[in-house]
C-alpha cells in the first residue's frame, strides 16, 4: 500500500469538516495502477462533490467522460451537483452542447448552487461574448444575491469597467449595486452607465 493511498482512504472515509477539506495531490501522486482502479471507484461514489470531478479526471480521462456522461444519462435533471457535471463534460470535451445545457438548467440550479454555478461558468468558460450574455441574463432574472452579486462583479471586469484607483473603485461598487438592485429600471441604469443598452 502507496502513503497515498493510505491517505486518500483516510480522507474518503472521513466525516464532518474533515470530509469538507476534500483531496489534494498527496492523496494521489504515487499511487499504483491497482490503487487508482479503486481510488476511481470510491470518487464515482462522490461525483457531484465539489472539486472530485477534476481528480477523476486526473486518474483516467477517458473513464471520468464515461462516468459523466453515464451519470447525467441516468439522472432526472436538475439534480444537485448537475452545475458541476456539465462544467466538467465541457472543459474536458470542449463541446458546448454542455454549456447549452448549463445555461437551460442554471434556474433549476438549487438555489445555494447557483453562486458557485456563475463562478465556475466564469472560471471555465473561454468565450467571452459567451460569459457576457449569460452574465446579463443573470442579472436580468436571478433572485438569489449570492449568484446575483458574483454575476454582476463578473460582467463588470469582463466589459472592462477598472477598479484599480478610489474614484473607479467608487464608480465600480455604484454600478455594481445598481445591476444588483430588485428594480428593473435600476438594473437598465446600471447596463446604461456602463454602454450596455
Amino acid at each position: 500500500m502507496t502513503p497515498a493511498f493510505s491517505k486518500f482512504m483516510e480522507q474518503f472515509r472521513s466525516t464532518g469538516s474533515d470530509k469538507a477539506q476534500g483531496y489534494d495531490e498527496s492523496h494521489f501522486v504515487g499511487l499504483s495502477e491497482e490503487e487508482k482502479i479503486i481510488v476511481f471507484s470510491c470518487l464515482e461514489r462522490e461525483l457531484t462533490a465539489p472539486g472530485v470531478i477534476g481528480w477523476l479526471f486526473l486518474l483516467d480521462e477517458n473513464k471520468a467522460q464515461s462516468a459523466l456522461q453515464d451519470y447525467l444519462n441516468s439522472n432526472h435533471k436538475p439534480f444537485s451537483g448537475l452545475h458541476r457535471i456539465l462544467i466538467g463534460l465541457y472543459v474536458y470535451s470542449k463541446d458546448e452542447r454542455f454549456l447549452d445545457d448549463f445555461e437551460y438548467y442554471f434556474s433549476q440550479f438549487y438555489e445555494w448552487e447557483r453562486d458557485e454555478a456563475v463562478q465556475l461558468y466564469a472560471s471555465y468558460v473561454q468565450s467571452e461574448q459567451r460569459k457576457s450574455k449569460f452574465f446579463k441574463k443573470v442579472i436580468l432574472d436571478e433572485k438569489d444575491p449570492d449568484a446575483l452579486s458574483s454575476a454582476a462583479d463578473f460582467y463588470l471586469r469582463l466589459v472592462g469597467v477598472p477598479v484599480g484607483a478610489p474614484d473607479e473603485r467608487a464608480h465600480f461598487f455604484r454600478v455594481r449595486k445598481l445591476l444588483e438592485s430588485r428594480d428593473m429600471n435600476e438594473k437598465r441604469e446600471g447596463f446604461r452607465l456602463v454602454g450596455a443598452l
